[in-house]
């Protein structure tokens, strides 16, 4: 603001009125209305004049600071056993943006639900350990906000099936058995639910639950 003082001791805001410049206007610019903007880091002084009277205020244009924070990709909803690495993006007064992910402290408030990497380059990476919700959160520079991350039953990932590889004779009959890996790691018997084929039933069929019968000399493929 500028203010003018005047003979009669009375003085008035005269910001609207006054002729605003700036010496370093690749440093700091000023509008019209007396709106000051940093451009680099440096110092600028900026003047007021009004009615051949100016005054001279110096201003120094620092660092741009974080004004606030965003986790992406945000929230999660995710099955048990996965993995996921969340970016911190700070938005700067100067209204950039950074990664500072490896910058920021990353916490959860339920590890048992969701763990994460605290500090450094793989700060940010959260497991997903059990059902349930977990709120993640990461702070920089004074600055902090959080993610809901929502937990739900493991899902199956893949199937094998066992034996692997057999050789028997015409007319004999071979168990087969079929395992469910699931995206925590664990693995079930699906023998009874999964839906058993063969490429070529002419040399063996498979009944549910994963009984094959072989039925001539030749060779084809059990699939579950």
């Amino acid at each position: 603001n500028a203010t003018a003082y005047y003979t009669d001791a009375s003085s008035g805001d005269v910001t609207a009125d006054v002729s605003w410049r700036s010496n370093a206007p690749d440093t700091a610019q000023i509008s019209l209305d007396g709106l000051a903007s940093g451009v680099a880091v440096g110092v600028a002084d900026i003047s007021a004049s009004l009615d051949g009277i100016t005054a001279t205020g110096s201003l120094t244009v620092t660092d741009a600071v974080a004004t606030s924070l965003q986790i992406l990709p945000g929230d999660v909803t995710a099955p048990k056993g996965t993995s996921h690495k969340l970016r911190l993006e700070a938005i700067f007064s100067d209204t950039t943006r950074r990664d500072v992910s490896h910058e920021a402290l990353w916490v959860s408030d339920s590890p048992a639900i969701a763990t994460v990497v605290p500090s450094g380059f793989a700060g940010g990476l959260t497991t997903f350990v059990g059902q349930g919700n977990a709120e993640v959160t990461a702070s920089y520079a004074d600055l902090s906000t959080g993610a809901l991350m929502t937990v739900t039953a493991a899902v199956l990932e893949s199937i094998s099936v066992e034996p692997a590889d057999a050789s028997v004779s015409a007319g004999t009959q071979i168990q087969y058995i079929a395992t469910g890996i699931y995206s925590d790691g664990s693995s079930v018997d699906i023998s009874d639910v999964v839906e058993w084929s063969t490429d070529d039933s002419a040399v063996a069929t498979i009944a549910p639950g994963g009984q094959g019968n072989t039925v001539a000399s030749g060779n084809t493929v059990v699939r579950a």
